[in-house]
């Protein structure tokens, strides 16, 4: 039926007097549907010739009623108003819920999306495995979401490719996105599957799990793969408890790096470091300590193992442990040298209470008895030096000591000539050779006090026999001798011998003499001092000797050139 506007309108027009039916008797009906010249299609009871359908196909429904277009097939989905598919608008009040639109399946099937005849995404139904997940540009989703790359993604599609794209590109993410809380706070990651998961984080405000009121321990393995890169902790703020890497520790390690290790395992190490680099013109180091403080206390390496108290049977307790083959120690070198030739080598002067030189029959062997030594010792130069170079204050001043070639000429086997041709004194070795010495001095001594015991007795004997008591003084020849030394030259022993500061040395020089001298050497021949004797007679000379050296000494009286007796004194500590 044709319209003022040239509309072409469909009207119901009910029975008359139908019940229930506004229109059932009037003249005009009611319009269902219009169709107008531009060719547009409204459905629905409210279209007016001041409110045309607007699009080719315009449904609407009158005051605040739900309007959709249902698409069904009597055969497969049937066609009731739960069947097919729905496409519409919700009703009621538009500030509440109206005016919604929805895109309904009413049937447990897919929902499919086809550009060019090309199926980009779906929505699957609700049966066991599918569940609503949405696949883009798959018909298989995994997950609630799973897009498949293409190759015209950055990284080819490929997931292999450095750099490559899940297909996923979020654009103007701030703070300020609308979020929906999470059951806590937790990351989005990827698995092994390529699957987006939430993954629970702590609860609390701090980095990491550890120091937090919550945790998320690791289920697995884990490694940072460095690729040529480093990997750095920033942060040099004050405080001790500042900047710091604490493993194993609480949320307040005390060290730049504290680890503290409570295993519950015998044998666990705390750090470990294996340096396994070729060697080169530089030395390959496995631990560095540089103390580079401007202050006056500094300590490069602090080791301790305190007392075990609860230990059963022998304690092993050693702060620093070298094994066997494991390298020398070398301290106070200016750098590191090839030419160590003991497992401790110091260069410099080391202080130690006691020195305990392991002695027992079972580490030894080829034991001979020393032989007697003394025209050996009798051969030593003792000297007094100074370092060419100091290391420290010990090294300082004035040494006494031997010269390691004179000694390799007289005992060898005390001499030890180390990588670099630097001929070094076991002087702990110089020891039996010097109590060889003595022993044989001893032995000398016990041998003159038996000859002398034997003469003392003798004389005593000859002096005290009947013979002698009985003679009469007129059966006796009787001589009369009378003893002077007063023309006789006399250089008697010092007194005391051995001496520290001072000994004194008594002489008789007669007058009939014009010249006299005595003369101080060393037991090489090297005079000390000479001294003149001006005034004849019995005399005294006072020796001081604070600044002599310890050794042995020689002093002889010279007479008018002649020399008339010598004699040994010793300078001690």
């Amino acid at each position: 039926m044709g319209s003022p506007d040239d509309n072409l309108s469909f009207i119901f027009h009910g029975p008359l007097g139908s019940s229930g039916d506004p229109f059932a008797g009037t003249d005009y009906g009611r319009e269902v549907m219009r169709m107008i010249g531009q060719g547009r299609v409204g459905i629905g009871p409210v279209f007016f010739d001041n409110a045309q359908p607007q699009n080719m196909l315009h449904v609407n429904n009158s005051s605040t009623i739900a309007t959709y277009v249902q698409i069904s097939n009597a055969g497969t989905t049937g066609q009731t108003a739960t069947d097919g598919f729905h496409l519409g608008i919700t009703g009621g009040p538009l500030a509440t819920t109206g005016g919604i639109a929805e895109v309904r399946q009413y049937e447990n099937r897919d929902m499919r999306f086809y550009t060019n005849n090309t199926p980009w995404m779906v929505i699957k139904d609700n049966l066991p495995g599918n569940i609503g997940r949405i696949g883009i540009r798959t018909n298989t989703p995994r997950n609630r979401l799973t897009i498949n790359s293409a190759a015209g993604d950055p990284g080819g599609g490929n997931v292999a490719t450095p750099g490559g794209s899940s297909g996923i590109t979020t654009l103007n993410m701030t703070s300020a996105t609308p979020t929906i809380a999470n059951p806590g706070n937790g990351v989005v990651s990827v698995n092994a599957s390529g699957d987006f998961i939430y993954v629970q984080g702590s609860s609390g405000t701090t980095l990491g799990n550890v120091c937090g009121p919550g945790t998320n321990p690791l289920t697995s393995n884990w490694e940072i793969p460095l690729n040529t890169f480093n990997f750095r902790f920033a942060g040099n703020a004050q405080g001790l408890a500042s900047n710091n890497v604490g493993i194993g520790t609480t949320c307040a390690p005390l060290a730049k790096l504290h680890v503290d290790q409570a295993s519950g395992s015998a044998g666990s190490i705390g750090i470990l470091v294996r340096n396994s680099d070729p060697p080169g013109a530089n030395p390959v180091i496995g631990i560095k300590s540089l103390v580079t403080s401007s202050g006056c206390i500094k300590i490069a390496g602090w080791f301790e193992a305190p007392n075990a108290t609860a230990c059963g049977g022998s304690i092993i307790q050693q702060a620093i442990y070298v094994p066997q083959n494991g390298g020398a120690v070398t301290i106070g070198y200016p750098a590191p040298t090839i030419s160590i030739s003991h497992i401790l080598q110091v260069n410099g002067t080391a202080l130690i209470n006691g020195v305990i030189v392991p002695s027992d029959i079972s580490l030894k062997n080829t034991v001979t008895t020393l032989p007697n030594s003394i025209n050996l010792v009798k051969k030593l130069r003792l000297v007094t030096f100074k370092w060419n170079t100091v290391s420290d204050t010990g090294m300082a001043g004035v040494h006494a000591g031997f010269i390691a070639q004179e000694i390799d000429t007289v005992i060898p086997q005390v001499v030890r000539t180390d990588n670099a041709g630097i001929k070094n004194v076991a002087y702990i070795e110089l020891i039996p050779y010097l109590v060889s010495a003595i022993q044989s001095q001893q032995k000398s001594i016990d041998s003159l006090r038996t000859q002398l015991s034997a003469l003392t007795t003798s004389v005593s004997s000859c002096c005290s026999s009947s013979v002698a008591r009985t003679t009469s003084p007129a059966e006796q020849n009787k001589l009369a001798v009378t003893l002077s030394d007063k023309d006789v030259i006399v250089l008697n022993q010092n007194t005391p011998n051995p001496f520290a500061e001072q000994t004194t040395i008594t002489y008789n020089v007669p007058e009939k003499y014009n010249f006299a001298q005595i003369i101080f050497s060393t037991v090489e021949g090297k005079i000390i001092k000479a001294v003149d004797i001006t005034k004849k007679g019995k005399g005294q000379l006072n020796v001081f000797a604070n600044d002599l050296s310890t050794g042995f000494y020689t002093y002889t009286l010279v007479v008018d050139g002649k020399t008339i007796d010598t004699k040994k004194m010793v300078k001690s500590e």
